[in-house]
């Protein structure tokens, strides 16, 4: 990726982290690049939280595994039906209604 072609998605993202928000001066360039890794798409600019912590997690364990893992551990996550998300057990899409 070009620094010019890095700026128009900083600019794109009103400067901050696609998925938190984490807002970084252009100059630092504090966002990292997410792209598919067999790919290289680019997706977009992440904090390097989100980029390590959560696309890692996704792409190495998979999101759906992520999501059956909170569902059925934590008694304080939002069952499926209330988020829109797709639980393995019920092997159907459950959606808010």
């Amino acid at each position: 990726m070009t620094p010019e072609e890095y700026y128009v998605l900083f600019e794109k993202q009103n400067g901050g982290c696609w998925l938190c928000g984490y807002k970084s001066d252009i100059n630092h360039r504090g966002l990292h690049v997410d792209h598919n890794h067999k790919t290289g798409k680019v997706r977009g600019l992440l904090c390097r939280a989100c980029n390590k912590d959560v696309i890692g997690a996704v792409e190495k364990i998979g999101l759906q595994k992520i999501i059956d893992y909170l569902y059925e551990t934590d008694v304080n996550y939002p069952d499926p039906k209330e988020v829109g998300a797709w639980h393995s057990n019920s092997k159907q899409l459950l959606t808010v209604s």
